[in-house]
């Protein structure tokens, strides 16, 4: 006759059969090597003429140093709010008849200030972000009026 009473599981089969039940390790966690981008982003954005050439060379914010353009207070006044890549905010007040040109001399000085290191930027606005026109374009043509 069979002995049916219960025995105790030789070791090997007890780790073996625990080997089994345990779940997997998670995967190593890898940090993001990609590079973002937006709805809108259907090309590479073409970076600021300037901004590129500075780039290129290695010099510091190539605006800056140019003179800052006055408010005449006579003449019809904007003003325009920029969202930094930093996450800071900034407010200009322009005339409309001011270029593109210079609100980017007064970001760039406002930059340089802050003590921040150069690299190519774009300006953008409206929703969904397209970059603003050519330095030429007043604001007004540009539709920045307190944007």
């Amino acid at each position: 006759l069979v002995d049916l009473r219960p025995r105790p599981y030789p070791e090997e089969a007890a780790a073996r059969a625990a080997r089994a039940d345990a779940p997997a390790p998670p995967p190593a966690a890898t940090p993001f090597a990609g590079q973002g981008r937006t709805l809108a982003d259907d090309a590479a954005p073409a970076a600021n003429a300037a901004a590129a050439s500075a780039a290129a060379s290695g010099t510091e914010w190539p605006l800056a140093g140019q003179t800052q353009p006055e408010v005449d207070t006579s003449l019809p006044t904007t003003e325009v709010q920029l969202r930094l890549a930093g996450g800071g905010t900034r407010r200009f007040r322009l005339n409309l008849t001011n270029s593109i040109l210079d609100l980017r001399v007064l970001v760039e000085a406002e930059l340089m200030e802050t003590g921040a290191a150069f690299r190519p930027y774009q300006l953008l606005s409206g929703f969904p972000p397209r970059p603003l026109p050519a330095d030429d374009t007043t604001l007004e043509q540009a539709n920045l009026t307190n944007a």
